[in-house]
């Protein structure tokens, strides 16, 4: 793997930066002060937690990411990381802009998915 291929995203601006600072590993929008953020559409802003199962992928993550921001770090995830948790080998490149590779990811079926129903395909066929 090339170093930091796919491993950059979006920028986030001064009143984003501030909710997702404020999101503990884990918390929705719910748990935001008023201030903040007004309640509306509390799975809006979400932070991965480090120790549980991630958030499903989806291609609507090219046009917003803040349901996916990183556990640790107060930014959103990058295109790798959405790769990993898709279960894609650090070896595979996306390709386009950094919105084309987001939806690339969040369109994608699984790798490791994909190989345990053709597995099972495969049993199924030489049964019969």
């Amino acid at each position: 793997m090339l170093p930091g291929f796919n491993h950059h995203t979006k920028g986030i601006e001064k009143r984003r930066q501030r909710i997702v600072k404020a999101l503990k590993p884990g918390a929705a929008g719910d748990s935001l002060p008023k201030s903040l953020w007004d309640g509306s559409r509390p799975y809006k802003w979400r932070r991965l937690h480090p120790d549980e199962p991630s958030y499903t992928i989806l291609a609507q993550m090219q046009r917003d990411l803040s349901e996916w921001i990183h556990p640790k770090h107060d930014r959103w995830i990058t295109v790798r990381e959405a790769a990993r948790l898709q279960s894609f080998h650090d070896g595979f490149v996306f390709v386009g802009s950094e919105c084309q590779q987001l939806k690339q990811v969040g369109n994608a079926v699984p790798p490791l998915l994909g190989h345990a129903v053709a597995a099972a395909a495969r049993k199924l066929l030489k049964a019969v």
